[in-house]
């Protein structure tokens, strides 16, 4: 059987790609060997042989660990019609990058995290994550893809009050293949300063301790990519300096790729990568101009004075 590697942008990994016959398949940048694409099309299964893929090293999207393109997501508007949300042409990360996106208040910084990890289905445009175009997958199928390769930091926590701090980490795990690690969960909770406090409910923590546990359980699956929706929104300042230097340290030293959704300019300065949402996004564009030219500051408002 050929081995299938991680979509690792290393010469050595390549190299190895390039040694195995291949057949490219409908995806973006994506290939099998050529003996699974014999055996699948003997069997009529050519399309489900994607989850099995490989990154074509040849295409540009193998050094993306993220590459989003042509996406647009809407909703229902709650007196009819559409509601526009995301209408973004290209968004990429590299492998093991770290990247901060700004944006304002309803701008769709969520819904591009919820999209991103298959939480919800986009209307068009395609969503490659480490090699694999989720939005080519069903919703069960997004589900095991997300509980193996991508890990979510909630901005509300998201922690389940009867369960320990240690028993929340582990659920991070749960709906992986492979069985649940305690230790790894025991490591985890040591790396962020909770090795006294793993059977915690999270009524018994601090706001920074829960945001904290909520990183751990973020990590439990060993992901590939990281997605933090305002991470320090509910700290307190004293906390809000540790949870970011949490989350980058750890990402940096497992070579995880990060996304951290911000509104906040002392968070998003510390990165060496600063996009704004509203700069990608065209529906965001699109309202800005039909809104008009903000009044300048020395025009009248009608106000005295």
């Amino acid at each position: 059987m050929v081995p299938v590697l991680d979509a690792a942008a290393s010469s050595t990994t390549v190299r190895f790609f390039r040694s195995i016959p291949c057949v490219k398949i409908p995806g973006p940048g994506l290939q099998i060997p050529l003996l699974m694409h014999k055996v699948c099309v003997l069997i009529g299964r050519v399309g489900r042989c994607r989850p099995t893929c490989m990154p074509d090293p040849e295409s540009p999207l193998s050094l993306f660990m993220l590459s989003v393109t042509h996406l647009k997501k809407s909703f229902a508007a709650p007196g009819g019609g559409i509601l526009p949300v995301l209408d973004i042409d290209r968004f990429q990360i590299e492998m093991g990058e770290q990247v901060a996106l700004m944006g304002s208040s309803g701008g769709g910084k969520t819904t591009l995290l919820h999209v991103i990890a298959g939480i919800a289905r986009p209307d068009a445009g395609s969503i490659v994550v480490d090699g694999l175009d989720i939005t080519q997958l069903s919703e069960a199928g997004r589900d095991q893809f997300r509980a193996e390769k991508i890990g979510y930091v909630y901005q509300t926590f998201n922690l389940l009050p009867g369960f320990t701090a240690l028993e929340n980490v582990l659920l991070g795990m749960t709906f992986r293949r492979e069985r649940v690690d305690r230790g790894w969960a025991r490591e985890l909770l040591r790396r962020v300063g909770l090795e006294h406090r793993l059977q915690h409910r999270p009524s018994t923590l601090s706001v920074g301790e829960q945001q904290r546990v909520a990183v751990a359980r973020a990590l439990a699956n060993r992901p590939k990519l990281l997605l933090a929706d305002e991470p320090t929104a509910n700290i307190d300042p004293l906390n809000q300096q540790q949870i970011v230097d949490l989350i980058r340290e750890t990402c940096d030293k497992d070579q995880i790729s990060l996304l951290v959704v911000t509104h906040a300019p002392e968070v998003a300065s510390q990165f060496a990568r600063v996009d704004r949402l509203e700069d990608i996004n065209r529906v965001v564009q699109r309202r800005r101009t039909a809104a008009g030219p903000a009044p300048s500051a020395g025009a009248s408002t009608g106000a005295p004075g």
